[in-house]
């Protein structure tokens, strides 16, 4: 029997598609044998392996169970294009930002094994595919290994660019980049900045690891839209250099991007999902808080799940006459050789929006733009509450649409308390409904229109002020 372990900037006119809120964690996910054709789904993480740090950067991969919930086999053939690739990320929750802070190269898989972590599995009785309800583990070490090795006759593969995988329809060559080559501690790995598992600097984070399992055998009948699952870890001792993490009690979350965390942990938090007709997935989230002092800080996250095309540009819709404050970017680094410019989108000067940007394709193939599993933040601060308004995601690679638009929290106009973008006699009832002090949020209070966390005269005058 083989053993599975290691021990070895666009114009606001556009073509955009319209998305509606996501659904409950567990609607529409698929059950045993209920998908037409192969359908690989992560059924668990299991354990951590960490392999030193290189400066600030420690390396880490952790364990990953593949399950097959369609009724057919799915092929798992080593030394081809014909078997799916991993890909590991790491997220922290804290202070109402959800961020990405690590991820790897893709562990090439070999070969599959027959157990029933997730359904009773039917036994192909071949190692190159993974049965009807069968599932496969490959251990923290298995996955963080740079180069392969030899198992039992069998070479067992290790971790390959992210960049020459096409994750809509699963296609890469073979052999993959680098397929021999090895390096430092950290390299291909999941890499994380030893700063963001600090405990004295984290205080309170939350932080979740995802799995995202890629392959064209899924992609071909349009089964890979379930294929990445997370699960909540926890940060222990520091160690020879570098921070022990482990799984502890908390359970995988099956079919689901480690985003959705995000809103399962935060009321406050609204997501919407981002297709782009007849190709991939983007997940875009939005959170608004009071700053209590006239200001309301507004937070972004936008993923793009297995979108090839990638994102270019991200904008905000926002009223004339708002004060923008305090822009920020956050991205995850591309490491170990990856072909692609790492520089922060700015932003785009626009009188009535707030608008980040890459590089355009046609300028660099290879500017930073937003690739797939992987998730980019946009924040600021505006001097007005939110409303519920236009999203636009601009796409990287030619093609129809340009930009998708979803609805979001944006900011509304000056005295605008009901966030149609008129203001006028139902803005002054929206105050003296509310009159008096505001209730503990995430309860809304419409009518306060400067912050203070009062309805009152201020609030008032600041309808009359901008009427019309």
């Amino acid at each position: 029997m083989l053993n599975k372990t290691s021990s070895g900037l666009r114009s606001i006119p556009f073509a955009a598609l319209t998305v509606a809120l996501l659904a409950t964690p567990a609607h529409g996910q698929a059950t045993c044998g209920s998908s037409v054709g192969p359908d690989v789904i992560v059924g668990d993480l299991i354990g951590w392996s960490k392999f030193g740090t290189v400066g600030t950067i420690s390396g880490y991969a952790f364990g990953t169970t593949s399950c097959n919930m369609g009724n057919a086999v799915l092929q798992w053939t080593a030394n081809s294009n014909q078997h799916p690739v991993i890909a590991m990320n790491a997220y922290r929750l804290k202070g109402g930002r959800f961020e990405q802070i690590g991820m790897s190269w893709v562990k090439h898989g070999w070969g599959a094994s027959a157990l029933n972590a997730c359904c009773t599995c039917i036994n192909p009785n071949n190692f190159e595919q993974l049965g009807i309800g069968c599932s496969d583990p490959y251990d923290s070490g298995t996955n963080g290994n740079q180069t392969g090795f030899i198992n039992n006759g069998h070479w067992v593969t290790g971790l390959g660019p992210r960049s020459e995988i096409n994750a809509f329809n699963g296609a890469f060559s073979w052999p993959y980049g680098t397929q021999t080559q090895g390096g430092d501690a950290i390299y291909k790995r999941v890499q994380i900045q030893m700063s963001d598992l600090d405990p004295a600097q984290n205080a309170g984070a939350l932080y979740f690891a995802e799995a995202e399992y890629i392959t064209p055998h899924d992609a071909a009948v349009g089964n890979n839209f379930n294929n990445n699952g997370y699960r909540q870890f926890f940060v222990g001792a520091l160690t020879s250099g570098s921070y022990t993490l482990s799984f502890g009690v908390p359970t995988i979350h099956r079919q689901e991007a480690a985003i959705q965390a995000w809103a399962a942990n935060d009321p406050m938090v609204m997501l919407v999902n981002a297709n782009v007709p007849g190709e991939g997935r983007f997940i875009i989230g939005s959170r608004v808080s009071n700053n209590g002092d006239g200001t309301w800080h507004y937070e972004y996250a936008v993923y793009n799940m297995n979108s090839d095309r990638s994102g270019h540009d991200f904008t905000v819709t926002s009223p004339p006459g708002v004060t923008i404050t305090n822009v920020g970017f956050h991205d995850v680094p591309y490491h170990s050789g990856e072909p692609y410019d790492g520089t922060d989108w700015p932003r785009v000067p626009t009188p009535a929006s707030v608008q980040w940007s890459t590089t355009d394709f046609a300028i660099n193939p290879n500017a930073n733009a937003l690739r797939w599993d992987t998730l980019y933040n946009f924040r600021f601060d505006a001097n007005t509450p939110p409303r519920n308004g236009d999203l636009v995601l601009g796409l990287f690679k030619p093609g129809s649409p340009t930009s998708l638009m979803v609805n979001g929290r944006t900011p509304s106009r000056l005295g605008d308390a009901d966030g149609n973008n008129v203001v006028d006699v139902n803005d002054l009832l929206a105050v003296i409904t509310q009159w008096g002090p505001c209730p503990a949020p995430p309860a809304p209070c419409t009518g306060d229109l400067n912050g203070d966390g009062q309805d009152n005269i201020n609030d008032l005058l600041l309808v009359i002020s901008n009427w019309g």
